[in-house]
């Protein structure tokens, strides 16, 4: 795009490109709420089941599937994109 623009010329378009792009981004936000989660479940996993707080366990759960849910409002399932599937 600098090259066209330097040169003069039209801009091309790649629709195919810029949808790539948008699909990398909701990917992205997925992804960081699995990894987040990932680490929780490690952090959890080395914790004595005589120390194991089930408060903080369920406040975790439920703070993670508020993210998902969130994270699918906000996105409202794009089409070609299904990452959803019920807890």
């Amino acid at each position: 795009m600098l090259s066209e623009t330097l040169f003069g010329l039209e801009i091309s378009v790649y629709p195919d490109l810029n949808d790539m792009v948008e699909k990398n981004k909701v990917y992205d936000m997925i992804y960081d709420i699995y990894r987040e989660q990932r680490e929780t479940v490690k952090d959890f996993s080395v914790i004595a089941w005589s120390k194991l707080d089930i408060t903080s366990l369920t406040t975790t759960a439920d703070k993670f599937v508020t993210m998902v849910k969130r994270l699918e409002k906000k996105l409202k399932n794009p089409p070609g994109i299904h990452p959803f599937v019920k807890l």
